[in-house]
């Protein structure tokens, strides 16, 4: 339920901003993913995540012909909103609260089953001006790459 309003807040804020001084801000900005920690395995140092996905299919249908005679079978597209569940490894990732703050030890990291996070969409961190709309409590989880499998500059 919590995670249900959290994405109604950005929506419903999203047109705030739109008439703020930050629109342009806004608009270069990658939007972060809401997503939903299910699960911290400390000893495995994984994150279990669920995150939100669209799956578009096709069903093949037989309907009356409105000419008369054959069945006409015709395509429709489907789409399907759907939850993944994600393990993560813990080293792979920077977890920090809105203000900015390092979520570090094994008891911290423990307290987030259960939280709502704001998973950045790429290695850079969240946009400040997403950050201004979250909760306090609300995590930032940003995905950090290997200094071994960065891409060549």
């Amino acid at each position: 339920m919590r995670y249900f309003f959290c994405v109604l807040f950005l929506a419903a804020t999203s047109t705030m901003i739109a008439r703020g001084d930050d629109l342009d801000t806004f608009k270069k900005a990658k939007a972060p993913k809401f997503v939903h920690i299910q699960d911290v395995d400390v000893p495995k140092q994984t994150l279990r995540i669920i995150v939100p996905a669209v799956r578009i299919g096709e069903v093949q249908k037989q309907v009356p012909n409105p000419n008369g005679g054959e069945p006409v079978i015709i395509t429709e597209a489907v789409v399907e909103h759907i939850l993944v569940p994600r393990d993560v490894p813990l080293k792979q990732l920077r977890i920090e609260t809105a203000d900015g703050k390092k979520v570090t030890g094994a008891d911290d990291v423990k307290a987030l089953k259960g939280k709502t996070a704001l998973l950045a969409t790429g290695p850079e961190a969240v946009a400040p001006i997403f950050l201004k709309m979250l909760a306090k409590d609300v995590v930032v989880i940003t995905r950090v790459q290997d200094e071994k499998n960065a891409p060549e500059k």
